[in-house]
């Protein structure tokens, strides 16, 4: 029996996984500026994103000792949290970068798919195992979660570069 449990959990996850991962929804102002931001991280070593500013209006101006700086208008949770598959991604699809707008989808697919998308479909998985758990029947545990990760605002969020997602899968994860 948990060798079967361990079976759905992993065809769960795949089916999750590889569903978010099928969908690529270019960046909006939104995404372009946790983009941009995780890009000043790595290559300038700085949260200001003042050198990619012209790519997003999701922005705020800070000026100190009549400096100013420009900075993403969101908080910086996720930046840390895709810093790593950021630059995995850029490192790995270094090929690609004779075609820079090529490269630079591919490394924001690929960073949405390692953070948001892999956080969705493992969270998904501690549901339905806390489901099951609670009501003894693995069947609409399974039928519950499919129906929450895939037919709610879960399964497009899961799906772009929001914080939405990452926060609501970190909680279901703290709430076993």
């Amino acid at each position: 029996d948990r060798l079967r449990s361990r079976r759905v959990e992993l065809l769960l996850f795949a089916l999750l996984w590889l569903t978010y991962g099928y969908f690529y929804q270019t960046a909006q102002h939104n995404e372009a500026a946790r983009f941009d931001q995780l890009r000043s991280l790595l290559e300038e070593h700085t949260l200001a994103i003042d050198t990619f500013a012209y790519n997003t209006a999701d922005v705020i101006e800070y000026v100190k000792d009549g400096q100013k700086h420009i900075y993403p208008a969101k908080a910086p949770g996720t930046t840390f949290l895709a810093a790593a598959p950021f630059w995995l991604s850029m490192q790995l699809l270094r090929p690609f970068n004779r075609s820079p707008a090529l490269y630079w989808h591919l490394v924001a697919y690929f960073t949405i798919i390692l953070t948001t998308g892999l956080l969705s479909a493992l969270s998904a998985v501690v549901m339905y195992r806390a489901l099951a758990d609670l009501t003894h029947d693995r069947q609409s545990a399974l039928l519950a979660v499919i129906a929450l990760w895939l037919g709610s605002i879960s399964f497009p969020f899961s799906t772009l570069f929001f914080s939405h997602q990452q926060v609501a899968s970190l909680l279901v994860g703290l709430g076993q």
